[in-house]
């Protein structure tokens, strides 16, 4: 039988199995897409993208996206549910140590209620509960703050 060249779909389709392979395609992945939130928070001039939960939610999709905690309803929901966990927190509490791990406790709680899981997002609770209550917020979320 032939050798038949493979193409780009193929490669697509059939990732490699060597490991400095896959750590390439995750660093690389994870370079663009960090930077990308990055560049678009310069031009915003705000916080509106890059939260530093983001840069272990990397890991997760471009390292090991075959795990169930790196599918996109996860990750879109996950940090979705805690940031708004984190908001609620802040408009209701004021930051003590029993009330971030109160909001992250509830994030998690409603995290896997929803099934949606991101272990990074368990972080999210903490970042927009400390923003908002002192007013150094994420500005898309500003109208939620105090």
């Amino acid at each position: 039988m032939a050798d038949i060249p493979k193409g780009i779909h193929y490669k697509i389709t059939h990732p490699a199995h060597k490991l400095w392979m896959i750590a390439l395609v995750a660093a690389a992945g994870s370079a663009l897409c960090i930077g990308t939130l990055a560049f678009f928070d310069g031009v915003a001039k705000g916080d509106y993208l890059l939260v530093a939960p983001f840069g272990a939610t990397m890991v997760l999709v471009f390292g090991l996206p075959q795990s169930p905690l790196a599918h996109p309803k996860n990750v879109v929901f996950g940090h979705l549910t805690t940031a708004i966990t984190g908001i609620i927190f802040a408009n209701l509490l004021p930051v003590t140590f029993w009330s971030l791990g109160l909001a992250v406790g509830v994030g998690i709680f409603l995290m896997i209620m929803l099934n949606v899981t991101h272990p990074p997002a368990g972080g999210e609770s903490v970042i927009d509960h400390v923003r908002c209550s002192y007013q150094y917020s994420l500005r898309v979320l500003s109208n939620f703050c105090r």
